[in-house]
């Protein structure tokens, strides 16, 4: 008896391919925009309907105070999108500086707030916010690695790559 799999064509090797050459082509760049946006997203969701007694604490009393939750829940949600959108392709620099510039904003709210005395703990996510928003700024910084054709030899002593 045939498994789905086999039905449909997708055997272990054809899923391995599969999933080897997506992965190639997001590299750790676009791996990396992924995770943001699994962030952006949740912490989008958290916002669209937190519950009462969440609602009363110091922290979203800071962010209800400057924008309506709803509102900050879309500029999450809209953060993720870009960064799904940018994780397959090659000019990702929108997505990294939008991250990067609201995980930073949303750390500076945090931690005004607990300069300020309305958000005593403020400084505790402040901070892991900061550094999150540091993080992605680093990760914006490399290059991707152009992988070699798998035809070419390379050597140490040699400048040049060989064809096999």
């Amino acid at each position: 008896m045939m498994t789905v799999s086999q039905r449909i064509g997708l055997g272990v090797g054809r899923v391995r391919r599969v999933t080897a050459r997506l992965a190639h082509r997001i590299g750790r760049r676009g791996a990396s925009l992924l995770f943001v946006a699994l962030v952006s997203t949740v912490v989008a969701l958290s916002l669209m309907s937190p519950p009462r007694e969440v609602l009363a604490t110091a922290g979203y009393l800071v962010l209800d105070a400057i924008l309506p939750l709803r509102v900050w829940a879309a500029i999450w949600l809209l953060t993720a999108v870009l960064c799904v959108g940018q994780a397959f392709v090659r000019s990702d620099r929108i997505a990294f500086a939008c991250a990067s510039a609201m995980m930073v904003a949303w750390s500076l709210i945090y931690i005004v707030g607990a300069f300020t005395g309305v958000n005593p703990r403020g400084w505790v996510l402040g901070g892991v916010w900061l550094a999150f928003g540091a993080w992605l700024t680093l990760i914006s910084t490399w290059a991707e690695d152009v992988a070699r054709p798998s035809h070419t030899i390379s050597s140490p002593d040699m400048d040049t790559n060989l064809e096999a």
